[in-house]
């Protein structure tokens, strides 16, 4: 059947080559959905958990109850039928989520994931007898209310004193069925596009095909008087810095028949020209689809339309918004009047009181009260069938605004309802903020469902979140589909056994076969790895000295069959990090190994996690050639020596495949492509980026940024924005920038806090620069509470980037205020606060702003040439340094980044941007 839909395609050519090109540059695509589809049903989320204290239990149950009586105080007064509706206060225990014991930087989406699900276990297995239901949840304590405390799984007999790990877990652990439901909408939209591709989604086939036709179009232009939030501030006055280039975006976007991309650094207005563009696509009749991948995006655009409608006439509001979510996942109370559901039962409540009303004929008393009892019953109906009712239908049909996350729109009921196969043009428009976190699959899912398509974002921000275990379970399945892997596991081993590969060295004692010796010790060998083969080796007198084996002197890798091993127990090294296989009791030789350690030691990471992290990694510097190089020698170097070249070969284009689905962004995709499909000569618009005739006339670059004091913006945009022959230079200061104020602890406004890194610190903390954060805040917060008063509270950032150095600065945020039972936000006082404190990591504060930011490094020592992890990024060191509005302070260690690895980590710490206002003295 999808031939038939080809052929009817409106554009001309072949509609067989558009087939095959089309299914060609989505079947990788679909390969990686499937793949992780089918690994993430075998996977069971998890979660370490503890009790709350008794202030922060008595936190979460002010909170709760605060919440609840909201809502039954305006149905206790109500008068009409929707406000009559109270709720029970539920009971249940409290528990709060951590991250489990052996993954300290557990991604933040676990945790969001945890609170959105109902039902959990706390049994490894899952049994039904561990069953476990959540009452409530409070998103800022990352608790949950449940209906009966979990029970803390026990060791398994003989491993009491291990410690709790992934392959062994006891203790306090909570775990959730695995939540396909993204993948499986990405999925099906690619496979509706794919098998049903109607006449108006022709602009997406054409992101897939080589040599389409991008139509030039005429531009619109705009009155004066047409204008709203880009308006003049009175009769004849010049624009702001940056409206003008606001403007032709939305001209753009009205005339555009097919795409419009507007980029803008931070601060440039982005929200602002959505805003004006919604309007105007309002009063034209046209009914519009936005979409970001967070909430608190998605809640920016709405709450400033909202504001400002709120201020017109009822005749003159043209936009009526639904947002589609639950009230725990707004970020504003001003939003929850939006809420579909709320919107929904106001309407039929409305309708039901109508039918309720008196006076008038008898007749029409009949008809009322008939039409009543329907509606009455067709609700209860649908309610028991969660389908979608005539009042329902009526209210998704009649807004002209559904905002809500990529998936999170799919409950819209003209979209859950539908009964046709394949994608139905319901919007006219879809737009797309923070399009730099979305990546094509994530796109497809709404923008099957509109006529024309907004992409809006920062390619020099953040990159699309992909879970590491996606890209892990992709290599894995890639793996076992080429038979290597014996190869691969022999590879991971000795490379990790190699001084110099670019992470901690793991020393590994094996017990295996022969077949898996031999591709040990080729690979041990292919990387000059010292390591000693037991079932070869020769017994022999070396200076004289008798029963000496060389190759037991010192080696990183000993393999050998069980037997062997056995027989040499007493001639193994006790420096082994690693024990693996099928080993013999070795007890000698362990009591020997339990002198020195105090525990077995954790198992080690496999070759696809090895190899997918590097992958992310080289990935995110993409724009870094000169670092990505290194990673890109790692890979090199961790793919197995032991295989023929042609499976080699085979193994490394399946991984260039994964990186060029899973990590490229939507916006990127249309600026520039990502790589080509092996074997082609032509590229399709995903492979090469728009033609340059086509992105010109479709895109919008911001230039000015209104956020920033200009000694904050200066760093990022001499190193991020600068222009080129094709490129203008971007994070221009508008001259509209007011930044004054009376805080004079620093002469800068951008300056680096030197301190040195402790000695024996965990690699996530750093307790000396926890100290001097806390330091600045008390300083801040004195100034603020009595010089600095406002009529609104000053709002101040602490952001790091390790999760690890979150939860020390927490623990001393919640010292400070005494306010337990919060996590990322506090009021310092708690009653008429002067100051508002959000803890932060960077990848989650994308898209925020504070007055002040203090951004901890964590990273430091000693050591020349030192390790950086993941700060190198351009990407996310962009977006830590430009949050503020007022100051920033860069806190960290700066003679290491000075001669650390990364140039631009170097750059940044030899910046003059930073210079002049060092703390010295009781300050240091």
């Amino acid at each position: 059947m999808s031939t038939l839909y080809y052929m009817a395609l409106a554009e001309g050519g072949r509609w067989d080559a558009t087939l095959k090109q089309v299914g060609a540059q989505l079947r990788p695509y679909d390969q990686f959905l499937r793949t992780a589809l089918e690994a993430a049903e075998r996977h069971r989320p998890v979660l370490a958990w503890r009790d709350p204290t008794r202030d922060e239990a008595a936190t979460f149950n002010a909170r709760m109850r605060a919440r609840i009586e909201r809502s039954n105080e305006g149905a206790r007064a109500a008068e009409r039928r929707r406000d009559r509706r109270e709720k029970d206060i539920p009971r249940g225990t409290w528990i709060i989520l951590e991250p489990p014991p052996w993954r300290a930087e557990e991604p933040e989406s676990t945790f969001e994931e945890f609170l959105r699900s109902e039902e959990f276990n706390d049994q490894p297995d899952g049994r039904s007898t561990g069953k476990i239901t959540r009452m409530a949840w409070d998103n800022e304590g990352c608790a949950l209310l449940v209906d009966h405390p979990p029970i803390a799984v026990a060791p398994q007999t003989g491993r009491e004193q291990l410690r709790s790990t992934e392959a062994h877990p006891h203790g306090r652990l909570l775990w959730i069925r695995p939540n396909t439901h993204n993948l499986r909408c990405q999925k099906y939209a690619l496979h509706s596009l794919d098998n049903f591709p109607v006449p108006s989604l022709q602009p997406l086939i054409n992101l897939l095909r080589t040599h389409p036709s991008w139509p030039r179009f005429e531009q619109v232009t705009l009155d004066e008087t047409a204008w709203t939030f880009l308006k003049e501030e009175s009769p004849g006055a010049p624009l702001r810095d940056g409206t003008t280039e606001q403007r032709r975006f939305v001209e753009v976007a009205l005339a555009s028949p097919d795409f419009a991309l507007l980029e803008g650094p931070p601060g440039s207005g982005k929200t602002t020209a959505i805003c004006e563009l919604i309007v105007q696509l309002a009063r034209r009749g046209l009914r519009t689809l936005l979409v970001a991948s967070t909430n608190v995006a998605v809640d920016n655009v709405l709450e400033r339309l909202i504001s400002w409608q709120e201020r017109l006439p009822p005749d003159e509001q043209v936009v009526l918004p639904v947002r589609i979510g639950t009230s725990e996942r707004v970020s504003s109370t001003e939003i929850e009047p939006f809420l579909y559901d709320r919107l929904q039962r106001t309407v039929c409540d409305n309708i039901v009181d109508f039918t309720e009303s008196k006076g008038g004929t008898e007749l029409g008393s009949q008809a009322r009260a008939m039409l009543r009892q329907t509606l009455l019953q067709e609700e209860a109906s649908h309610d028991r069938s969660r389908a979608a009712s005539p009042i329902r239908q009526l209210v998704g049909e009649s807004v002209n605004l559904v905002c809500g996350t990529p998936i999170g729109v799919l409950k819209h009921p003209e979209i859950r309802e539908r009964r046709e196969p394949g994608p139905r043009v319901l919007f006219d428009v879809l737009i797309v903020d923070e399009a730099s976190k979305t990546t094509l699959t994530e796109f497809m899912v709404p923008a099957i469902y509109a006529a024309k398509w907004i992409v809006v974002g920062d390619i020099k921000q953040l990159s699309p979140y992909v879970e590491g275990e996606d890209i892990g379970r992709n290599l894995r399945h890639w793996v076992l589909d080429l038979g290597a892997e014996a190869a691969a596991y022999a590879a991971v081993r000795a490379f990790q056994a190699t001084p110099g590969s670019g992470g901690k060295m793991v020393r590994s004692l094996i017990a295996c076969d022969s077949d898996d010796a031999e591709a040990l010790r080729i690979e041990a060998n292919a990387r000059a790895t010292p390591c000693a083969d037991l079932d070869n080796c020769e017994v022999q007198s070396v200076a004289g000295v008798p029963g000496v084996i060389p190759e037991l002197i010192a080696p990183n890798l000993v393999f050998g069959r069980p037997d062997t091993l056995a027989a040499f127990e007493h001639r193994l090294p006790e420096n082994m990090d690693l024990l693996e296989g099928a080993l013999p009791p070795l007890s000698d030789y362990r009591a020997v190994r339990a002198h020195f350690k105090e525990e077995e030691p954790e198992s080690a990471k496999d070759w696809s996690t090895e190899y997918g992290w590097r992958l992310v990694r080289s990935f995110e510097l993409r724009h870094n050639e000169v670092e990505r190089a290194t990673l890109q020698a790692q890979l090199d170097e961790l793919l197995p020596k032991s295989l023929n070249s042609g499976i080699t070969k085979k193994l490394r284009e399946r991984s260039d495949q994964i990186r060029r689905v899973a990590l490229p962004s939507i916006l990127e995709l249309l600026q520039t492509g990502f790589e080509r499909l092996p074997g082609w000569k032509q590229g399709a618009v995903i492979n090469d980026g728009l033609p340059p005739a086509a992105l010109a006339q479709r895109m919008v670059s911001l230039s000015y940024q209104h956020r920033m004091h200009p000694d904050i913006s200066a760093f990022s945009r001499e190193q991020f924005y600068t222009g080129s022959d094709d490129r203008p230079a971007l994070l221009r200061d508008a001259r509209s920038i007011e930044r004054a104020w009376g805080y004079r602890r620093h002469a800068r406004r951008a300056l680096w806090v030197d301190v040195q890194r402790p000695r024996n610190e965990r690699a996530s903390e750093n307790s000396a620069e926890a100290k001097i954060v806390m330091r600045e805040l008390q300083h801040f917060v004195k100034w603020a509470q009595h010089d600095g008063r406002r009529d609104k509270p000053w709002s101040v950032a602490i952001l790091t980037f390790y999760r690890g150095q979150e939860a020390l600065l927490r623990k001393r945020l919640l010292k400070l205020t005494k306010q337990h039972g919060n996590t990322r936000n506090f009021a310092i006082p708690s009653t008429h606060p002067a100051v508002n404190v959000t803890l932060c990591t960077v990848d989650r504060f994308q898209g925020h702003e504070a007055d002040l930011v203090l951004l901890s490094f964590v990273r430091g020592g000693t050591r020349k040439r030192g390790s950086v992890g993941f700060l190198n990024s351009p990407n996310r060191l962009n977006v830590a340094l430009t949050r503020a509005r007022y100051q920033i302070l860069l806190i960290g260690d700066r003679s290491y980044f000075a001669a650390c690895r990364s140039e631009l980590l170097q750059t940044l710490a030899g910046s003059p941007h930073y210079m002049g206002d060092i703390a010295w003295g009781e300050d240091q």
